[in-house]
Order: structure tokens, then sequence, then C-alpha cells
């Protein structure tokens, strides 16, 4: 576990960067710390804010502004960034651009060198009007568009550091149980005590209800989705309370609900697009790192779920189980995969 120490500004050139690095490693510890975006009380590492807010942002505007898309696509070749070409500072938004333009299904037509981020007139060189409209300075947050990408990479950025093992401090409580345990019964998985249990599930980030279990916790509970919309992203475990359903860990294993994982040797996912298995594996793991991270901050030990990612998800419970067994098995905390049959 990490927990958030402060508040961090510019990382600025490599030089400072070095600096600030070799500060926190000789206060912290090597392998001790990492920088983390905290957004609506969710904390995201780097690449998770740059997924999540970053990328998404430039694929977002660039998709509802189709005269600017085009432009760009007829006017340059291919793209820089001067002020990291010139500092050797990190360059984001080029890479961001790209990534828009791939998932839009568009490519540069055109015969110019076009600059993102900078504007005017600079060293002899006249930029083109785009250039400073596809600024992080100018595009907006996708999901805040009261402020821009560069405002929430700069401002929203926190030193997280590592809590000693949550173990090591339970160590010599006679008063909490040293094994974990995982059972599998048939049975209602609703019918469970939701003050003692609390509950796990997979969802995509669309938070689209439509069948499986999460069609049921709809039903329960029709706020829990509109309460997910805005934080979900995938590899997390998003934590839903309220009195109609308990406690519900939301596991963020997709993009799309109507996707499956394509599991190998078999073919009848021939017409529908889906998520390779070894992706789809390793977001769920990052889920349930997710989950028991936030259990034992909680010190929550009782955990039922239905038969994970093994549904509509069409993966192998023969190989989700140990999943969920390497994850917990260092905690405490008792799970039950309960099934109707």
């Amino acid at each position: 576990m990490f927990r958030i120490v402060k508040k961090i500004g510019r990382a600025g050139g490599p030089k400072n960067r070095e600096k600030s690095k070799n500060e926190w490693d000789k206060k912290y510890g090597v392998g001790k710390w990492k920088v983390v975006y905290q957004y609506n009380n969710e904390i995201y590492t780097r690449e998770q804010a740059l997924e999540k807010f970053y990328n998404r942002s430039y694929y977002e505007y660039l998709k509802n502004h189709p005269t600017t898309l085009n432009n760009l696509c007829n006017m340059a070749n291919s793209l820089y960034n001067p002020h990291a070409d010139a500092t050797g500072g990190v360059d984001l938004q080029v890479p961001a651009v790209y990534k828009a333009l791939e998932h839009l299904n568009k490519s540069l037509q055109g015969a110019q060198r076009i600059a993102i981020g900078t504007w005017g007139y600079k060293q002899g060189i006249e930029y083109p009007q785009i250039s400073w409209e596809l600024s992080p300075y100018k595009v907006p947050l996708w999901c805040n568009k009261d402020i821009s990408i560069e405002v929430f990479w700069q401002d929203y950025k926190y030193l997280a550091v590592q809590e000693l093992e949550q173990l090591s401090l339970f160590s010599n409580n006679t008063n909490l149980s040293s094994e974990f345990s995982i059972t599998e019964e048939i049975g209602d998985l609703f019918n469970t005590n939701k003050l003692k249990y609390v509950y796990a599930h997979c969802i995509a980030e669309d938070c689209h209800v439509n069948a499986g279990i999460t069609k049921i916790f709809d039903k329960k509970d029709p706020l829990m989705k509109v309460y997910l919309k805005p934080r979900a992203i995938i590899g997390k475990a998003i934590k839903y309370e309220s009195n109609k359903v308990g406690k519900v860990y939301n596991l963020i294993t997709k993009d799309q609900s109507w996707k499956a994982a394509r599991v190998p040797g078999k073919t009848y996912y021939r017409n529908r697009e889906c998520i390779p298995y070894d992706e789809y594996l390793k977001n769920l793991r990052l889920c349930l790192d997710d989950l028991k991270d936030q259990m034992i901050v909680n010190n929550e030990k009782f955990l039922v779920m239905p038969k994970i990612a093994s549904g509509l998800d069409k993966c192998r419970w023969e190989d989700v189980k140990p999943i969920i067994v390497k994850v917990f098995s260092n905690t405490d905390i008792s799970i039950i995969i309960r099934m109707l049959d």
C-alpha cells in the first residue's frame, strides 16, 4: 500500500527530475515511493492517469472537433514538441495525438512537420494556429471542461510512499485470523450477510448493465452505475456502498460491456470483438490487487463473489481461481465463491 504524503509540482527538465528522484530515494528508500494522481477521491498511478485522463482528453477533443481533426490530417506529415526537443523534457502531447488518430482511424496526409503545444512566431519560425489549439494548455480535460489537460497533469500530482506491510502490523494481534481461505459453494450470491461480507464482481468501464450479475446489482440499486460512470478505469476496484446492496467492489476489467475474453482454442467469438486473453487476465489481476489493498486498509475480512470473469466474459475458471489465490494468499481474508449451480 502507498499513502500520499505531499502535492508535487512540475517535474522540470532531466536534471530536476534526477534531483527529485535522488532526494526521494534517500528519504523514503529506492522503490518505496511513486508519483500518483488524485481526482475525485480516487488515486491513479501515472500510467493509469495518462490513459484515463491525458490521452482520452485528446481523443475526445479531436473526435468532437472534426474540422480540427481534418485540418491536422491534411496539413501534417509528422508531429513534434519543440519544447521537449529543446529541453529534454517528457513529451506527452505528441504521443497522445498520435494515439487519438489511431483510435479514430485517421492518418497524417499532409506535407508539413507540425508542432504541438506552441504558438506565434519564435526563433524565425511561425507556428500555425492548430499548434496552439492542440496545446495541453488549451485542450480541456474530457471529464471536467473547466480545466485543461495541463492543469490536471500538474495540479493533481502527488508523491506517495509505501506503507509498512499491513500484515506485519497485525501479526501480534490475537483477535485477527492468520489464515486465508477460499471456498466454493452452491447458493444465491445475495443470500449473504451484507453487514459481514463485501461483494465483488466484474463490470466494464462503460458501466452498461445489460445482463449477468451486473444487471441484478442494477435492479437492487440503479444509482450504483451512476456513481461508477465518472470513476471507472480499467484495473481499478471501485467501491460503492448503500443500504440496498451493502458494500460492493466493482472490478473494472474491460472497456466495453459487450466484449469478452478471447480464450485460446475457442472459435465461437469469430464475429465478436474480443479482448486478448492475457490482457484480460492482466486487467483482472490489477483489479484484484486493488481490491485486496482496499480491504486491508478498511479492515474487511470477508468477501463473497461469483465465479468472476468466467460467465459472460468467458474466461476459464481454472485460470481465474489461481490468480485470486495468489493475490489473497498472504492475507487473513476469507473468500466465498458462490454460484447457483
